[in-house]
């Protein structure tokens, strides 16, 4: 979650398919907190696992920005497009997020040059339908792209003339 402080825990007290659990909060405070208690852990325990979470992005140019994709986003093949994106998306053409409805999907081309391959693909552009009334939170994943990438690896996308194309290394 963009802008959160998060932890991640495991150990016996964790259920799930990975037995690693991730909780997010506004405040450092409130994470140190919660840790603590769920683990029965001292403070000076959890100094350095609590991180200011999300991805990170940079704006590089007109229709061109810059993302250090995160695990999160690789496991559940999804980038929220963030206000910065929909410019850049609207700028190159591929897409205008506020003229779709909540539960519209568009597909687009797509390009990834990663790793020196070349692939030719699509990019799923949409608006999920359970919070776009109330809340739209635009959301896009070049196909493949999992299979491609690790978490922490920056990508430069490139929307022109409707279509996309994501690299490995700084146009």
């Amino acid at each position: 979650m963009e802008g959160k402080f998060y932890a991640k825990i495991s150990g016996p007290k964790v259920v799930g398919k990975s037995g690693v659990k991730t909780i997010y909060f506004e405040r450092e405070e409130d994470a140190r907190s919660a840790v603590d208690s769920f683990l029965n852990a001292g403070t000076h325990q959890m100094e350095n696992r609590i991180e200011k979470g999300g991805p990170t992005y940079e704006r590089i140019s007109r229709g061109v920005f810059r993302l250090e994709i995160t695990d999160t986003q690789r496991k559940k093949s999804t980038i929220n497009a963030n206000k910065m994106i929909q410019e850049v998306f609207l700028e190159g053409g591929l897409v205008d997020f506020s003229a779709m409805l909540p539960g519209e999907k568009s597909i687009m081309p797509c390009e990834l040059l990663i790793g020196g391959d070349v692939i030719e693909t699509k990019v799923s552009l949409l608006i999920p339908k359970r919070r776009g009334e109330s809340q739209p939170e635009p959301r896009f994943w070049p196909y493949k792209l999992s299979g491609l990438t690790h978490g922490g690896m920056s990508l430069w996308f490139m929307a022109n003339d409707g279509r996309l194309v994501v690299k490995d290394s700084h146009p």
